[in-house]
């Protein structure tokens, strides 16, 4: 049986006059154009190739990315615990100074000027007496 549709045979190319295919305006022209592949790959890039070394690249981005990121964490927690050490200086020396400042003899040194001068008595008890009824 003969294919009926088809109204004429197509001529097919013969093996020696077959034109070498150029590099055309699709990902994988401008990537044979742009990197002169042809002697380490052939006449293309195989498309079997393509996927596992996208996942690969992503792979390769992915660590460099975490890489950058985490060495970016180490120098922000130095330069946060550095300021840390510097306010906890700072809040043991203003404790100290109040501290000092609370003593009873400074307090007398500073209210001497008001006229304020501290007691050399000891305290007397006051007594109320009571009426007999």
């Amino acid at each position: 049986m003969a294919n009926t549709f088809r109204k004429s045979n197509p001529t097919k190319p013969q093996a020696g006059k077959q034109k070498p295919k150029k590099a055309g305006k699709s990902l994988f022209g401008w990537l044979e154009s742009t990197f002169n592949v042809r002697p380490l790959l052939g006449d293309g890039i195989p498309a079997g190739l393509v996927l596992p070394f996208l996942f690969f690249a992503l792979l390769a981005f992915l660590y460099i990315y975490t890489n950058y990121r985490a060495e970016n964490l180490v120098r922000e927690i130095a330069r946060l615990q550095t300021q840390v050490d510097n306010l906890r200086v700072d809040v043991t020396t203003e404790e100290a100074n109040y501290l000092l400042h609370l003593k009873q003899s400074e307090l007398a040194k500073r209210l001497e000027p008001l006229g304020l001068v501290e007691i050399s008595q000891p305290p007397i008890k006051l007594e109320r007496k009571q009426k007999a009824d």
